[in-house]
């Protein structure tokens, strides 16, 4: 019988051949491209192809391109709430510039209803600070009056003095927050991109690029 390996050749192991021939996934920053097959409608290929000739690019790297700005958008977004909240927006300002006939950036009218809308629908998820306090006091201060009692109509005073101080902390934390946004996004238009903070810390200071 012959001896199909010879003197000091070792025996084959298949498993250890496949995880030879199968290496692991590639690291993300791996620089080979990979083929990912994907079906679209004519009218989806026509606007991606007249969207890649406008940026220069082929049809597949418009495809790329996209598919990381929406990842991209997504992660920036936050969660859940946070993207239902964009969504939102978008759906805003198409029914207001349906109803007008004008953009949102061109027209006060319509850009106005775009504000009042989305205060309207921000206001649905958050209650107004002290809006308990105010109602309480408010009815206290009420049957305080009918019943005569000076004492309950003085607590009920300083408690819907209270109540209002809160509201008005609030409202002056918000717009100083607003100005503040606003202040950013006025610079970052104007001027270099990634040198301001939009959203800060609280307590830090914002930074316009030049130190």
């Amino acid at each position: 019988m012959i001896d199909k390996y010879p003197l000091g050749r070792q025996s084959r192991d298949p498993a250890a051949e496949r995880d030879k021939a199968k290496p692991g996934r590639p690291p993300v920053d791996d620089p080979r491209r990979f083929v990912v097959t994907v079906r679209v409608t004519r009218a989806s290929k026509d606007r991606m192809l007249a969207a890649a000739e406008l940026n220069g690019r082929s049809l597949a790297q418009e495809a790329e391109h996209r598919i990381m700005e929406t990842m991209i958008e997504e992660d920036q977004a936050g969660g859940l709430v946070d993207r239902a909240l964009l969504k939102m927006v978008s759906a805003l300002v198409a029914a207001a510039e349906a109803r007008t006939g004008k953009a949102w950036s061109e027209d006060y009218a319509t850009n106005r209803a775009v504000r009042l809308a989305l205060d309207a629908y921000l206001a649905m998820h958050v209650s107004l600070p002290g809006s308990d306090e105010l109602r309480d006091a408010s009815l206290a201060l009420h049957e305080a009056d009918q019943s005569g009692d000076q004492d309950a109509r003085q607590d009920a005073l300083v408690e819907l003095d209270h109540a209002h101080r809160s509201v008005d902390d609030a409202n002056d934390r918000a717009e100083a927050i607003a100005g503040q946004m606003a202040q950013a996004l006025s610079i970052r238009m104007m001027g270099p991109p990634n040198t301001v903070t939009i959203f800060p810390a609280p307590g830090s200071q914002e930074s316009d690029g030049n130190g």
